[in-house]
């Protein structure tokens, strides 16, 4: 967990979705909703270009096909093979909360194969939930 890039960013973003949850404000003029949202992109993109060279083709799919962003089209408007290919490298993409999960399970699974009592489930469970 502490040495999972993907796990990390995703504890930033929470982080930073907290804190803007906590200011009660947002902006209503456009041109800072637009840095504000170009400057979300340019990270996400950042954080891409850091990791595998899977996401790296899967940003550039996405930013591509304007998945990442709303093109204003229906959807009977938009092109089939693309959403398929956008939705197929979607589903290849690595799923942190999949990982997670499946991380406390095997540690359940360790705790109660050797027969632990609740005092070591539980020092199980504050570590994993560091």
């Amino acid at each position: 967990m502490k040495n999972d890039k993907d796990f990390q960013y995703l504890l930033q973003d929470l982080a930073e979705l907290k804190l803007q949850r906590s200011k009660n404000l947002i902006s209503l003029n456009e041109v800072d909703r637009r840095k504000e949202r170009d400057a979300k992109e340019a990270r996400r993109l950042s954080r891409d270009a850091q990791g595998d060279n899977a996401k790296v083709a899967q940003s550039a799919a996405a930013v591509k096909t304007g998945v990442s962003r709303d093109d204003g089209l229906q959807v009977n408007e938009r092109n089939l093979a693309t959403e398929l290919a956008a939705e197929r490298e979607q589903k290849e993409a690595k799923d942190v909360f999949l990982i997670e999960a499946a991380h406390i399970l095997a540690d359940e699974v360790d705790v109660l194969k050797t027969g632990a009592t609740e005092s070591k489930f539980q020092s199980v469970v504050r570590r994993v939930s560091r």
